[in-house]
């Protein structure tokens, strides 16, 4: 039943079956289970890791088939093995799972000697050739282990399995840019699919074939296969390769530029990847591709989004996570973020030179080369120019070393106006410091002096304020001595009143004071506004103002009438 629902194309169905069944043999005992419940559970492993592998769920056929493979080895079914040899190295290759593929190579040589079924000899030539064409690792020892396994299944009539080997053979003549090679192998694997109306493998074949035509430019006869292969995809409701299909036209469209169209058909294709679970692998190559025509559009933040979602799915080939690392670090570029650039071209140069690509470790050092340049690293930029041209491997390549002698002189003279600028840059920094410590010392000199006057001032303030508190002091003591010779003089005059004696206020309308009288009494004698303040203690300000009251009172217009008055009504009496 479940290889019927497989047949048919009712993946969820069919894996349903085979997850039932594998319970049921989960439930016996140790000794209950005999070789024939063994051989029916690697079968169902083998199958289900067909279903997963139809829906580009690479990692989870692995597992399966490697469940199975490790059953057929307990029962020593060497075609179990090398059937389950033949699907591992497949995804692995997919995958550009190196060191798996050298593990089934290794199982696979092994095997080889053992193997008495012709067809199954054919199949493990198949696994070989896998393997060489792995990683690039060697081409021509792939194409001829796959021409052995051909000849085999050639004479043995076995056209169904020749199909499958001519479509591989066919994918490594394009490797090689064999294009005529290649589209021979395809037509015939076409031919022998349609006669066995296998639609699966006539789909495949004409989406080989629809490749084959865009990587030659021919976008045309590439579009005619590609929609053969769309209406074919509908009928049987193949949706996994429905979703790879719209994925290759968009492709088309974005090569040609026809930018609308190729994002609308990314667009259907991821829709119908997300509503049917179609796992992560197509899903990360459909980033990729929008992240191509977001960039063409000039959009680097939406290509660089697209390119990360991609990476982070790590669902890819080894070969193409280092195109996917080297996209990404060509946009960071793009962006002026130097750092992020080189992080994710070394990441995709460690990978290169793991696998020995020789083309993409040469790419992204040339990339390298870009960064540093951008960054005035001009040491490391040149070391990487060296790489990405080969030039230390064909020193005898005289354009080569031409394009070196004139690199490494560009090279040299900016540097040599990097050094003269950070001279220049460093005089003037030197000079400018002259400056500062001159303008420091200056300022500092300045400070001081402005200290200096500062506490002169404050102590001249400090002998000013005790002066005056001095004369202060010299005033109070002059006024008291002048209280008592009032008193006195007020004594002497409390005696003339008791003899009687009459005053020369008695003459006036309006009397003078008794300090008017000192001060009147004082100019009689002669003296000057300021001996008189100092006889009587008092300031020169107020003896001019007794003076106007003495001449007002007096009816007088100076100090000489007003003496002169005095004398006439007697001040002698005062």
């Amino acid at each position: 039943m479940g290889e019927i629902y497989y047949a048919e194309g009712q993946a969820d169905s069919a894996k349903t079956i085979y997850f039932r069944v594998i319970d049921e043999f989960g439930k016996l005992k140790h000794g209950q289970r005999t070789k024939r419940h063994l051989e029916l559970e690697s079968n169902c492993y083998n199958l289900l890791a067909g279903v997963f592998n139809r829906n580009s769920n690479f990692s989870k056929a692995i597992e399966y088939n490697d469940k199975s493979l490790s059953l057929c080895e307990n029962l020593e079914n060497t075609e179990g093995i090398i059937s389950n040899l033949n699907d591992l190295m497949g995804l692995s290759l997919a995958l550009s799972e190196d060191s798996l593929m050298h593990v089934y190579f290794q199982k696979a040589r092994r095997i080889h000697t053992k193997i008495k079924d012709s067809l199954f000899l054919a199949y493990n030539w198949e696994t070989i050739g896998m393997y060489y064409r792995g990683n690039l690792r060697s081409i021509d020892s792939s194409i001829q282990a796959y021409r052995k396994a051909l000849g085999i299944l050639e004479r043995l009539h076995k056209e169904e399995f020749a199909a499958r080997l001519l479509f591989r053979l066919g994918s490594i003549y394009r490797l090689k840019d064999d294009t005529e090679a290649s589209a021979n192998c395809l037509y015939k694997a076409l031919d022998i699919e349609e006669k066995q109306n296998n639609i699966y493998g006539i789909i495949n074949a004409q989406l080989a074939l629809a490749n084959l035509f865009t990587r030659a430019g021919d976008f045309s006869r590439s579009m005619e296969w590609l929609d053969a292969a769309l209406k074919l995809c509908v009928e049987n409701k193949f949706v996994n390769k429905q979703a790879n299909i719209l994925m290759q036209m968009g492709i088309n469209f974005q090569q040609q530029n026809m930018l609308n169209e190729a994002r609308r058909h990314f667009e259907q294709s991821l829709s119908l990847v997300n509503e049917y679970g179609l796992g992560p692998a197509p899903k990360s190559a459909l980033y990729m591709q929008m992240g191509i025509v977001a960039k063409k559009e000039g959009d680097i933040n939406l290509a660089l989004s697209y390119a990360l979602k991609g990476l982070q799915l790590k669902q890819y080939g080894n070969q193409t996570l280092i195109f996917q690392n080297l996209q990404i670090s060509l946009l960071y570029l793009q962006l002026g973020n130097y750092d992020q650039a080189e992080q994710y071209a070394l990441t995709g140069l460690a990978m290169g030179r793991q696998l020995g690509l020789q083309k993409e470790v040469q790419e992204i050092c040339f990339q390298l080369h870009n960064i540093y340049e951008e960054t005035s690293n001009y040491e490391r930029a040149l070391f990487y120019f060296k790489k990405s041209t080969g030039i230390q491997d064909s020193l005898d390549n005289i354009k080569s070393n031409e394009i070196l002698i004139k690199k490494d002189a560009e090279y040299q003279i900016l540097k040599k106006e990097q050094e003269l600028a950070l001279e220049k840059q460093t005089k003037a920094l030197l000079e400018l410091e002259k400056e500062t410590q001159k303008y420091m010392i200056v300022g500092l000199s300045l400070m001081l002096l402005t200290g200096l006057l500062a506490f002169f001032v404050f102590y001249q303030r400090k002998r000013l304020t005790a002066l005056h508190a001095n004369n202060r002091i010299m005033v109070q003591l002059n006024e008291i001595e002048g209280l008592k010779l009032r008193l006195h003089n007020v004594l002497l005059e409390g005696k003339s009143h008791s003899n009687g004696v009459t005053s020369i206020n008695d003459y006036l309308d309006e009397a003078l004071s008794h300090r008017e009288l000192e001060v009147l009494e004082e100019l009689m004698k002669g003296k000057s506004n300021k001996d008189i303040s100092e006889t009587l203690c008092i300031s020169v300000n107020t003896v001019t103002t007794h003076l106007k009251k003495i001449y007002a009172k007096l009816e007088v217009g100076n100090r000489t009438q007003a003496v002169k008055k005095a004398s006439a009504i007697g001040l002698h009496q005062v």
